[in-house]
């Protein structure tokens, strides 16, 4: 029952979102809570305070202690630590007319937050969290399984120095 939860919170909270997108965000919590309680990937990356698991073509940005910039590819994340997950957002006057769907993740050893809130006609911002640590980037919703994947990989490899 605990696992229906999040399908149903996101079912609920998508009055507004076509069909797709919808099918494409339980998707996303499903890969999430399947990933959850797989080990952390090996670290592969030190940046100062920080040591982290990054795909080969990644590069690190500090922009202070606590928030960090990777770079994959064409795409950007910003990496908070120590932050709640609600000071994260950018998107914050919610100028269109679907609400941040938020979807509480949560297996035996860790839990999380999957926050998914509209940025603009077709693009979301999406935050993938576990403790203190938090992902964020812009993506379309045909990428979000992937990218949500990767990001859950990296922030359960972030060890803090």
């Amino acid at each position: 029952m605990l696992r229906l939860f999040p399908l149903l919170l996101i079912t609920f909270f998508l009055v507004g979102c076509d069909m797709g997108n919808e099918q494409a965000l339980n998707e996303v919590v499903q890969a999430l809570e399947a990933n959850l309680d797989e080990e952390p990937q090996t670290t592969t990356t030190r940046h100062h305070h920080l040591n982290l698991y990054l795909p080969e073509d990644a590069t690190v940005e500090e922009i202070d202690e606590q928030t960090y910039m990777l770079t994959m590819s064409e795409n950007v994340y910003i990496l908070f630590l120590d932050s709640p997950v609600e000071d994260q957002l950018i998107n914050e006057d919610f100028s269109t007319d679907e609400a941040p769907v938020i979807a509480e993740l949560g297996s035996a050893d860790r839990t999380g937050k999957l926050v998914v809130n509209p940025f603009d006609k077709e693009t979301y911002e999406v935050v993938v969290n576990i403790d203190t640590v938090s992902l964020m980037s812009v993506m379309h919703a045909t990428e979000m399984k992937d990218e949500t994947t990767l990001m859950l990989d990296i922030v359960k490899s972030v060890q803090k120095k």
